[in-house]
């Protein structure tokens, strides 16, 4: 998938509104995980990433404000990423 590349600090100011309403996915390298990972604003990029890259780990909106309310230490983050690694349809989800 070949987008406009940000210019430095420029992710920093996207709202989390502003990548499902502009449809935007966001392919980010994490030093904790060793690999890439993505955020997808609307099932669409998703879709769109996937038919691209078949083994991209692909986070939600709604999966990145739970990993942020989850505080999880880097282990967690570790498990779940591998979860969703081995299951690419794999979802993170809170209790009510």
């Amino acid at each position: 998938m070949k987008g406009e590349r940000t210019k430095p600090g420029q992710i920093l100011e996207l709202k989390l509104s502003d990548l499902v309403n502009k449809e935007i996915a966001i392919k980010i390298h994490s030093d904790v995980l060793n690999c890439d990972i993505w955020f997808c604003g609307t099932e669409k990029m998703a879709s769109l990433v996937k038919e691209e890259d078949p083994q991209a780990v692909i986070y939600s909106i709604k999966e990145l404000i739970k990993l942020v309310e989850l505080e999880p230490d880097v282990e967690e983050i570790r498990a779940i990423h591998n979860i969703k690694a081995i299951f690419p349809s794999s979802k993170i989800i809170l209790g009510d």
